[in-house]
């Protein structure tokens, strides 16, 4: 081995030790500009060893500093550089990596890399815009297809308003895609992300009324019921029949007299979905409208209606079950015959009056964010250039929490602090900014 190698991967040995130190100290060396110059020159270095303990020490570090120089790395000819670089920018968390981040999706590196698509959820409005503008530039039906399980993860406005438009997407691969991010993704709690969900439910083309319909009875009652109810009377069949199943896993009796109507649907699909929604909701109210469905012509309607009057436990429908014991359909015969012994094995007995009408948990108040005192805010940004590293750090903390974006621009100059704990100050505090995690 040549006396040139040895040095580069001493060098290079030595700055990783360093990082990796429990005694080094923030302000020094190992954690200042030179070091991360230094592991920079390193990680591109021809000795394989080298490189990679550069590569492993500028991830250990998570230095805001070295974001702008391992962002071009990303589209290296070769596949390591690559790599090495997306694991750099995700264990830093700066917000200027989400464009770089999102193009290791575009480029199919998700494979191998799949930790970049959590990390830009983690990030919130910077990872949203960034998955949204690769969106836009990304014409492989695979790369968009992960962008869009991706943007599934975000409660944001903009990402539920993406992908309800991609549900009418000409590339059948990126519908789908499109509906199961809608279909896996969290419960919106972000006000205008509900919003987007009721729009969409109301005003949206087919395929988002009908996609709106099933994902709103996450929401609850509270929030949901009112549009589900409106659904009912769409002109697609597939949006009231949808509409008509969440009404029944919202289990909110206050929808049985808008489900007895439903169950006179001129469409079979629609009236099986009313008859299943009433079984779960177990009203008897809807006792006699049910027992009508049992000579309805459509099979599955015929069977809804068993399940439902088995779910009431009335005695009253144990003769007109009984009829149906000699069904012609074996399907409906089997429905009829658990529903009789649903209603026998039933502790509760025979019911003559209603029970009363679930009453859904009060809505939590969103508060809104209260808008910092203007004169407060540039205290704080002044706070940024103090003398202390301290000072500064606990300045680039409360411009986080105060959600004000005007504290962006400051924050954005504060990542490149003399001070390292500054630095990830303000890397955490942008992220929160937009309503992302902290990168611990």
């Amino acid at each position: 081995m040549s006396y040139l190698v040895a040095a580069r991967q001493a060098v290079a040995a030595c700055a990783l030790a360093a990082l990796l130190s429990p005694c080094t100290s923030i302000g020094g060396a190992a954690k200042g500009p030179e070091a991360v110059e230094s592991l920079l020159k390193a990680l591109k270095d021809s000795d394989p060893k080298a490189a990679r303990d550069a590569f492993f020490a500028l991830r250990n570090l998570r230095d805001p500093l070295a974001t702008e120089h391992v962002i071009p790395l990303i589209t290296a000819e070769r596949t390591r550089p690559r790599l090495e670089a997306a694991w750099i920018l995700q264990a830093i968390g700066d917000p200027r990596g989400a464009d770089a981040l999102a193009e290791t999706l575009v480029l199919g590196m998700c494979d191998h890399c799949t930790g970049a698509g959590y990390e830009l959820a983690a990030m919130g409005g910077w990872g949203t815009e960034a998955l949204l503008k690769a969106l836009d530039r990304c014409k492989d039906s695979r790369a968009r297809a992960h962008l869009l399980s991706v943007l599934g993860k975000m409660d944001d406005p903009r990402a539920a308003k993406a992908l309800f438009g991609l549900l009418s997407d000409p590339d059948p691969a990126v519908r789908n895609a499109a509906d199961r991010a809608l279909d896996e993704a969290p419960t919106p709690q972000e006000p205008k992300t509900l919003k987007v969900y009721v729009d969409a439910l109301l005003a949206g083309d087919a395929p988002a009324r009908r996609r709106a319909a099933r994902s709103l009875v996450r929401c609850g009652a509270q929030q949901a019921l009112d549009p589900l109810l409106a659904a009912l009377r769409d002109i697609d069949a597939e949006v009231r029949s949808n509409a008509a199943g969440s009404l029944g896993r919202l289990k909110d009796r206050r929808a049985v007299v808008s489900l007895l109507t439903t169950l006179r649907d001129s469409e079979a699909a629609v009236r099986r979905s009313a008859a299943y929604a009433l079984g779960d909701l177990g009203d008897i109210r809807a006792a006699d409208d049910l027992t009508a469905a049992l000579s309805d012509p459509d099979i599955s309607v015929r069977c809804s209606a068993a399940y439902a009057l088995g779910r009431a436990s009335d005695r009253r429908s144990i003769e007109p079950l009984r009829s149906l014991l000699h069904d012609k359909s074996e399907g409906v015969r089997r429905a009829a015959a658990g529903a009789l012994e649903a209603i026998n094995s039933s502790p509760a007995g025979p019911r003559s009056e209603p029970e009363p009408a679930a009453v859904p948990p009060a809505a939590k108040p969103v508060p809104a964010p209260k808008p910092i005192d203007p004169r407060r805010l540039q205290e704080l940004i002044a706070a940024l250039d103090g003398r202390e590293a301290l000072a500064r750090r606990m300045a680039a903390i409360a411009l986080g929490e105060t959600k004000d974006e005007r504290a962006i621009a400051p924050l954005m100059n504060a990542l490149n602090d003399p001070d390292y704990d500054v630095r990830r100050a303000a890397v955490d505090a942008l992220r929160i900014l937009k309503g992302g995690s902290p990168r611990r």
